[in-house]
């Protein structure tokens, strides 16, 4: 299955920007599984923080991975007549971003799309 990934550094989080963790911004083609875990992790040469499956060095402390759908827009979804097309739906960052990461909300860089 061929998949594609797009990536954009927006904010370095803790450390510096060759070696520190980073908020960075994913757009990918298709949903295959495990899909921006494993081309971050190999391609990038990138783990995600928390992934250990995928070469990060310690768990986050509550065990998950950190992967968060900010934003999601569906081009060929319609229901009724709602036209999803010209909707994105958009979500706050985990709350448990802000004390593992010391990462608020208004820090994060507006993304223009």
């Amino acid at each position: 299955r061929v998949c594609f990934l797009e990536w954009e550094h927006l904010l370095t989080v803790a450390g510096n920007r060759k070696s520190g963790r980073h908020l960075v911004r994913v757009v990918t083609g298709t949903g295959a599984k495990h899909q921006v875990r494993a081309m971050m992790a190999q391609l990038a040469k990138s783990p995600l923080c928390g992934d250990l499956r995928y070469g990060a060095r310690e768990p986050l402390p509550d065990q998950s991975v950190a992967l968060h759908a900010r934003s999601l827009h569906l081009p060929t979804v319609s229901l009724g007549e709602t036209d999803m097309k010209k909707l994105r739906f958009v979500a706050p960052i985990p709350s448990t971003w802000s004390q593992f990461f010391s990462l608020k909300e208004s820090r994060i860089p507006e993304i223009k799309y």
